[in-house]
């Protein structure tokens, strides 16, 4: 997606932000509040006869702080399957049952595809047996904590994700030399174009940085002198301005309109039943159509404000008396 999702939830009494990195969490999606830059309540109308599911996601983590002045905060989600992947949905994207990650407990041995050992809760057990995450089926999207991986477990499954990422590039790779009858080539092919595809993808883009750096700017961090010509350390403006740069290297900036948003809860017995991202692909679509009209909406507006500006000029221009056709 190209417009990763956002939260219009506050942060959570004790300083924390929902979801923590390594939890599970139910996703929603707030149409509404997705199309209210728009300023259009004809698309607020339309928004809010949307009826829009809850899907339980993982959230991985994120490189990137957290911006405590922005006004929505935007996060990494992976979502959870209640099996393995199943590639026949996508038989020309080169996925692999193998390519998902179990989660404990599992009904069988037989159930987990790529041999690995399921990842355990760190509390209480997870709600669902056969659950997957599919770590292609991600979105960057922003109440306590009810099921969450420790730390070691959070580093496998990224591990996992990074070790079905690769291999998927290496069968695309050997698609791509196939259809075009070359057996060896230098070309790596980087783009995933699995639900990254989320919709128009809006967002999970996935963990690219979101800031732009001035080239001025990390010359002058890399090369920075450790100490001064005359042998004495940095002053400290000078400490203080490197700081900030480091910080404004790391800051996640605040999202642009239009980004998806959604509300997060930990309250997993609020879904009866696991579901894949399908639905929530549906959904985003609808919305996007709804965005789409608005914005035609004020194109046609527009375009007849200009039509009928130009014939009353053009009336003033023969000396049309009638005053009936000039907008005001």
């Amino acid at each position: 997606m190209s417009n990763p999702p956002q939260s219009s939830n506050p942060p959570a009494d004790e300083g924390t932000y929902v979801p923590e990195f390594y939890t599970f969490a139910v996703l929603t999606i707030d149409a509404v509040a997705t199309v209210a830059y728009l300023g259009d309540p004809e698309a607020s109308a339309a928004a809010s006869k949307l009826v829009c599911g809850d899907y339980v996601v993982y959230c991985p983590g994120d490189p990137q702080l957290v911006n405590p002045n922005a006004k929505y905060r935007q996060v990494c989600v992976d979502f959870v399957l209640p099996g393995p992947l199943d590639p026949s949905h996508r038989p020309d994207e080169c996925f692999e049952a193998s390519m998902s990650v179990p989660i404990e407990p599992q009904p069988s041995a037989a159930n987990t595809p790529s041999g690995r050992d399921p990842l355990k809760m760190m509390h209480n057990p997870f709600p669902w047996t056969g659950a997957h995450i599919d770590p292609f089926a991600t979105d960057m999207v922003v109440d306590p904590v009810v099921c969450e991986l420790d730390e070691a477990e959070g580093k496998r499954y990224m591990r996992f994700k990074m070790e079905d990422e690769e291999h998927r590039v290496r069968l695309l790779n050997e698609e791509a030399n196939r259809s075009e009858g070359v057996e060896d080539s230098d070309a790596v092919r980087q783009e995933d174009p699995s639900p990254e595809s989320l919709a128009e993808k809006p967002s999970v883009d996935s963990t690219d940085s979101d800031w732009e750096e001035d080239e001025d700017d990390t010359k002058s961090v890399s090369e920075k002198p450790s100490v001064d010509n005359d042998g004495s350390d940095w002053e400290d403006e000078d400490d203080t301005d490197l700081i900030i740069r480091l910080l404004r290297h790391f800051l996640r900036r605040e999202a642009d309109e239009g980004r998806t948003t959604v509300t997060f809860s930990y309250d997993l017995s609020r879904v009866k039943d696991l579901k894949g991202p399908n639905d929530y692909i549906d959904e985003v679509y609808r919305i996007t159509k709804i965005v789409e009209e608005s914005k035609s909406r004020k194109q046609a507006a527009f375009a007849a404000a200009a039509q009928g500006e130009s014939a009353c000029d053009d009336g003033e221009a023969e000396g049309d008396s009638d005053s009936s056709c000039c907008i005001t």
